[in-house]
């Protein structure tokens, strides 16, 4: 199986407990709890949130519209947000006027100049079973 790098690892907090509990609420999935801690899985997860928030935060599904909210709703460190840990938290704060820092399974979620996560990759292999294999880390100094 080849690898694969993709980011974040998970991070303890409650964005990852509701992550691991919504998954074992799922049927018909065979091997959930290898995947709540997968790095893809995890990484899908907060893209699938952090993009509704941006949509919601942007009042349109149009990606032309709604991708400079993306950062928005993610935050930058000191700006005083709220921090959010679930779609429903956040749609809440952004109704009440608040500006929000999603904090996903993975962690706190910052982006460079280039729109890149700033973050540590996981490297991770596919196994022909369907389950993954931390293969290491990669920093994001590097």
């Amino acid at each position: 199986a080849l690898p694969i790098l993709n980011s974040p690892p998970p991070s303890p907090g409650p964005a990852l407990s509701l992550f691991k509990r919504s998954l074992l609420k799922i049927r018909g999935v065979s091997k959930r709890r290898d995947y709540m801690t997968a790095a893809p899985t995890i990484g899908a997860y907060d893209a699938v949130v952090t993009a509704s928030l941006a949509m919601s935060a942007a009042k349109s599904t149009n990606s032309a519209i709604y991708k400079s909210y993306i950062k928005k709703v993610t935050g930058t460190v000191g700006r005083g947000d709220t921090v959010v840990y679930t779609y429903a938290q956040g749609v809440r704060a952004l109704r009440a006027g608040k500006t929000i820092r999603y904090s996903g399974a993975g962690g706190l979620i910052a982006y460079n100049e280039y729109n890149n996560i700033i973050s540590t990759f996981s490297g991770v292999r596919l196994n022909a079973d369907g389950t993954f294999t931390d293969v290491g880390k990669v920093s994001a100094s590097r």
